[in-house]
C-alpha cells in the first residue's frame, strides 16, 4: 500500500472528527487527543498485542484493516474502527491479539496521555463514558436472562424506612457500579440520591421514555420487560436505568415492581456534577462500563 502519513495536527483532528468514540467533541479536546497521537506503520503479517497485560496503547485505523481472533470466530477491524480501548479499561484482563491482514496505516495512543486527557478535559471523559453506555444498551440483549444483584446488601428494612447516610454509603459501597469509588465521591452521591418507595405493581417507567436518572434497589425486587418480551428480575444491590441515561438512549424495557421495593434514585444531572469533581469515580464507571462491554462481547 502507499504510505498515509498525517504529518500535520489539523490531519489528524479532521480523522479523529470522524470515529464515533470522538465525535462530539469539540476542537480543543480534539486537538488535545490529536498532540499525542503517533503515527504507526504496521506491516502485513506483524502481530500486535492490546489489553492491560500487553502493549498500554490503543489503535485508530487510518488505513488497512487487523483481524482479531476469537472463539466465535475472526473479528476484522478497518479504517475508523479504534481497537484496544475497551480492552485497556476492562477489569476483566482481555488480551487483544491482532494481525495486520494488510499492510496497515495507525495513529497510536499512549494510555498514560489518554489518562492526563481525561484529567484536563472532562468533556473527554463524558464522551468515553457515553459511548460505551450506548455500546452496552445495544449489545444487551445478547447477555441472558437472569436474577440480577440477589444478594441483600442490608437487613431487611421494613417497607417505610428512612435509610440514613451510612446505609446509603454501605449500598452503594457493595454495589457493583461504584464499589471500588472514593469514600468523599460516593458519601455526596448519597446525599444527592432520592429515597423512592414503590407499592407492588408500581410502573416505574415504560420502554421508550427519556432515561435521564437511574436507581439502586435496597429492597424488594423490579420487573424489566422488553417489548421482545425479554425479562429480567432486578433485586437489591442491582441498579436499573444506569446505561441508558448514561448513553442518552431511551429506555429499552418497562420495568414494575413485583413486591413492595425501596430504592435510590440518582439523577443524572447530580451525579456527572460528582464525576467531574471526583477524577477517581470517572474511571470506576468508566470501567465498569468497558467490563460489561468486554464480558458481553466475549461471551
Amino acid at each position: 500500500m502507499d504510505r498515509v502519513t498525517l504529518v500535520g495536527p489539523i490531519d489528524r483532528v479532521l480523522l479523529l472528527r470522524t470515529l464515533p468514540m470522538f465525535e462530539r467533541l469539540g476542537p480543543i479536546q480534539l486537538a488535545a487527543i490529536a498532540q499525542y497521537a503517533r503515527e504507526r506503520f504496521v506491516p502485513r503479517g506483524t502481530t500486535i498485542k492490546l489489553g492491560k497485560r500487553a502493549e498500554e496503547v490503543v489503535l485508530s485505523i487510518v488505513d488497512g484493516e487487523l483481524e482479531a481472533a476469537a472463539a466465535a470466530g475472526s473479528q476484522r477491524f478497518g479504517s475508523g474502527d479504534v481497537v484496544g480501548f475497551v480492552e485497556q479499561l476492562s477489569e476483566a484482563g482481555t488480551e487483544l491479539v491482532l494481525t495486520a491482514t494488510t499492510d496497515t496505516m495507525t495513529l497510536e495512543f499512549d494510555w498514560d496521555a489518554q489518562l492526563e486527557i481525561c484529567e484536563e478535559h472532562f468533556a473527554v471523559v463524558m464522551r468515553y463514558v457515553e459511548y460505551l453506555a450506548r455500546q452496552v444498551v445495544e449489545l444487551a440483549e445478547r447477555v441472558p436472562a437472569s436474577e440480577t444483584g440477589a444478594v441483600a446488601l442490608l437487613e431487611a428494612q421494613e417497607f417505610g424506612k428512612t435509610l440514613d447516610l451510612n446505609e446509603r454509603l454501605l449500598l452503594l459501597s457493595r454495589c457493583g457500579e461504584f464499589s471500588s469509588g472514593c469514600l468523599d465521591a460516593l458519601s455526596e452521591l448519597g446525599q444527592h440520591a432520592v429515597e423512592t418507595h414503590w407499592r407492588k405493581g408500581k410502573k416505574i417507567w415504560s420502554a421508550g421514555q427519556t432515561a435521564d436518572h437511574f436507581f439502586l434497589i435496597a429492597a424488594g425486587s423490579v420487573l424489566c420487560r422488553a417489548d421482545s418480551g425479554a425479562e429480567r428480575v432486578y433485586r437489591p444491590g442491582a441498579v436499573i436505568g444506569m446505561h441508558e441515561a448514561l448513553s442518552g438512549s431511551r429506555r429499552q424495557a418497562t420495568a414494575e415492581s413485583t413486591e413492595k421495593t425501596l430504592a435510590l434514585r440518582i439523577d443524572l444531572e447530580p451525579f456527572t456534577d460528582i464525576l467531574e469533581d471526583h477524577f477517581d469515580l470517572s474511571l470506576d464507571v468508566l470501567s465498569m462500563l468497558a467490563t460489561k462491554l468486554d464480558r458481553i462481547q466475549n461471551a
